[in-house]
């Protein structure tokens, strides 16, 4: 069993999705697209399933804090002519993680990882919504747009220094004849 703390910050990469919607008599559209970022805490657990040939597979878990962030939100309904924006937005979540690999001991202090991880961030929110139409929103609240179930699927290449000094085999038991 081994156990580390991890901080990764996830930089911005851009997201965008299209939706239809029926309105009286005809389908309209919206275009978002924004851009998101993320920095992951996470206390993690392994557990090493056995080592053959300096080839050691594990699996492991982890759970921590993820910061999300939402800026540049932008909603186009070029049909309708309409559309909205948002202010930046940032939520925090639990997250968790799920691991997979294998580590390969190059020598006895130092190991090469590769490790598929499953880790969930939770949701992001962006700032309040400010539609270009303001008689849409007539009696409601401004609201932020939400980020459901923000996952993500990697594979990690890893390098670990083992600090531990190489203790001996245990001597072979005593025996005497006689």
């Amino acid at each position: 069993m081994r156990f580390d703390v991890t901080g990764e910050y996830r930089g911005k990469v851009g997201f965008s999705a299209l939706d239809r919607y029926f309105n009286v008599d005809a389908f309209f559209t919206n275009d978002y697209r924004a851009t998101k970022s993320e920095w992951v805490v996470l206390i993690n657990g392994y557990f090493d399933l056995g080592t053959w040939w300096c080839v050691t597979p594990f699996i492991g878990a982890g759970v921590g804090v993820a910061q999300n962030k939402i800026e540049h939100f932008r909603d186009t309904n070029v049909i309708a002519g309409g559309g909205g924006w948002a202010e930046a937005g940032t939520k925090s979540n639990l997250a968790w993680a799920l691991y997979a690999g294998a580590s390969y001991k190059v020598t006895s202090n130092f190991a090469v990882d590769l490790t598929y991880r499953y880790l969930n961030l939770g949701k992001a929110e962006t700032g309040l919504l400010v539609n270009l139409d303001p008689t849409v929103f007539s009696g409601n609240p401004l609201r932020p747009v939400t980020f459901n179930n923000i996952q993500s699927h990697d594979l990690m290449l890893g390098v670990r220094w083992l600090l531990q000094p190489d203790v001996p085999p245990p001597p072979p038991p005593l025996m005497r004849k006689g």
